[in-house]
C-alpha cells in the first residue's frame, strides 16, 4: 500500500449553493419528478437568481436563504463525496466564483467557491484515505488468508478421519429423536 496522498487527491474545498429540487417524495417514500414545465420553471428560477448573484444585486448567503431548497447552505468536501456534476462544476471554481447553473440528481444547483483549497481538512482528509486503504488492503489479505485456512485445515482434518463402520451403532433421524423425546 502507498500511504502517499498528494493534496490533489485529498483536497477538501468549501462552497456555497442554493438548490431548485426537480423532485419530491411521495408517502411512501418514492421519488417523484416535476413535469416538465415544473422543471423549466425551476431552471428559469435558478438562472435568474444566478444572474442577481453574479451582478452583486444580492449578497449569496442572502439568495440561499431565501430560495434554497436545501437547509444547508455551506459545504466542504473532497472528492468522490458529492453528486458527480455538483463535484465537477465545484473543483472547477476560483474561489468567490459562482458556477453556472449545474443539474444534479437534486435539481439544479448554483454553486459559489468560498475556498479552493482547505489545508487543514487536506491533512485530515489524507489521514482518511489512508486509513481506509490501510483497511481496504488489510481486508483483502484477511480473506486471501482466510480462504487458504479454511482449505488446508479442512484437507488436515479430513486426511486424519477414518470411517468406521460399526453394525452396534444405529443412526436414525432428527425427527425419529425429537419424537422419542417430545412425544404428541
Amino acid at each position: 500500500m502507498n500511504p502517499e496522498i498528494s493534496d490533489d487527491e485529498a483536497r477538501t474545498i468549501s462552497v456555497q449553493h442554493i438548490l431548485f429540487s426537480t423532485s419530491t417524495v411521495d408517502g411512501a417514500g418514492n421519488r417523484v419528478d416535476y413535469s416538465e414545465e415544473r422543471r423549466q420553471e425551476a431552471y428559469r428560477q435558478a438562472s435568474e437568481i444566478r444572474r442577481e448573484a453574479v451582478q452583486g444585486e444580492q449578497d449569496f448567503v442572502d439568495l440561499a436563504t431565501r430560495y434554497s431548497e436545501d437547509d444547508t447552505i455551506s459545504i466542504s468536501f473532497g472528492k468522490g463525496e458529492m453528486d458527480a456534476a455538483f463535484e465537477e462544476a465545484a473543483f472547477a471554481l476560483e474561489t468567490g466564483e459562482v458556477s453556472q447553473v449545474v443539474e444534479t440528481e437534486a435539481g439544479y444547483e448554483i454553486i459559489k467557491c468560498l475556498s479552493t483549497f482547505d489545508r487543514e481538512q487536506t491533512d485530515l482528509n489524507k489521514l482518511q484515505i489512508v486509513d481506509e486503504r490501510r483497511r481496504e488492503v488489510f481486508g483483502q489479505e484477511y480473506d486471501a488468508f482466510v480462504e487458504t485456512l479454511a482449505r488446508q485445515l479442512n484437507d488436515k482434518v479430513w486426511e486424519n478421519t477414518a470411517l468406521l463402520h460399526d453394525e452396534a451403532v444405529e443412526t436414525t433421524g432428527f425427527f425419529d429423536i425429537y419424537a422419542k423425546y417430545f412425544p404428541d
